[in-house]
């Protein structure tokens, strides 16, 4: 992941977005590369069957955990976006995850 971002830095890119499964958020939370988070919540519920949408180790605690800062909210039908500042400063980045 810190190779492609290099690279990706190396050729003027300031700005991602990635979308991806439960390990691609995972790996991009895990090594705090993301400032943003999107979360888009679907109105059904597919319970104990349903993939994680993290599958990655973030924190074994509350204390150590990341914290996020709620930044808007849109509703899309039954549906809702929340968008999410992670960490401190400027945000530059996001990572978007469906579920």
């Amino acid at each position: 992941l810190e190779e492609v971002l290099l690279e990706l830095g190396s050729r003027g890119v300031l700005q991602l977005m990635v979308e991806g499964g439960g390990a691609v958020i995972g790996g991009f939370l895990a090594e705090g590369a993301a400032q943003q988070l999107q979360l888009y919540l679907g109105a059904t519920a597919l319970g104990s069957t349903a993939q994680r949408w993290i599958k990655a180790p973030l924190a074994s605690t509350m204390a150590e955990a990341r914290h996020a800062t709620l930044l808007s909210t849109e509703v899309l039908g039954d549906d809702v976006c929340l968008c999410y500042a992670l960490g401190e400063g400027e945000v530059e980045g996001e990572v978007a995850a469906s579920r």
